[in-house]
């Protein structure tokens, strides 16, 4: 992906409202904890989306949610590189 697409695909991605942003986040957390991604180009016909926009959401996953997501070549699919939960909601103090 050049940077050119990358750019574009990043604005695309800030265009959706903030609840949407958060939903690609949450869904694709659901394929990644499960190890179901597939390759990038799957993930992204998996969503109905462009594949630089399921690139750019793993990019903002791990750039600005801090998820430790890596790519297994072997099992050709995205998972988490540690144990740890995205939480996008309130959590009260027990």
């Amino acid at each position: 992906m050049t940077k050119k697409e990358q750019k574009k695909a990043f604005i695309k991605f800030c265009q959706f409202d903030f609840n949407s942003q958060i939903a690609y986040c949450k869904q694709f957390n659901d394929f990644i904890k499960v190890g179901a991604t597939g390759t990038l180009e799957d993930l992204a016909n998996k969503f109905e989306i462009d594949i630089n926009l399921a690139l750019e959401i793993l990019i903002y996953m791990i750039d600005e949610l801090e998820c430790p997501i890596s790519y297994n070549s072997h099992r050709k699919t995205y998972y988490y590189d540690g144990d740890g939960e995205l939480l996008t909601g309130f959590v009260p103090e027990v």
